[in-house]
């Protein structure tokens, strides 16, 4: 009998409901995801989110924080492979990362920054 009152209890309550941080790891994730898998197709990272839609991601997330597609990105410079061979082309620059640009921070005081 205890038992089935504890599965009408968790029926009746459901599924917790996801967290603003649970919603932002899971939307980096895919994002990050989807650059790495662009990079690897493509032989360069991305230069715009943009050019992750439609194959690689269906579409850009709103940061679960901001309410808005501003995400801030992290860019790597250009380079040489060898800086002794000037013939040899740059590594193209592009975006590497991607991150909230909301301030402040999440329930356990990590900065949305941070994730």
């Amino acid at each position: 009998m205890a038992v089935a009152a504890a599965i009408a209890i968790i029926a009746a309550c459901g599924e917790p409901k996801p967290t603003r941080s649970d919603a932002m790891r899971q939307d980096l994730s895919e994002m990050r995801k989807a650059i790495r898998n662009f990079r690897a197709n493509n032989h360069r990272p991305p230069t715009t989110l943009k050019e992750l839609v439609p194959r690689y991601i269906a579409s850009i997330p709103n940061d679960p924080v901001t309410g808005a597609t501003d995400w801030r990105t992290v860019t790597e410079a250009p380079v040489r492979l060898d800086e002794f061979r000037k013939s040899l082309p740059l590594v193209a620059s592009g975006i590497v990362d991607v991150r909230s640009s909301a301030s402040g921070t999440d329930s356990n005081g990590k900065p949305w920054s941070e994730y």
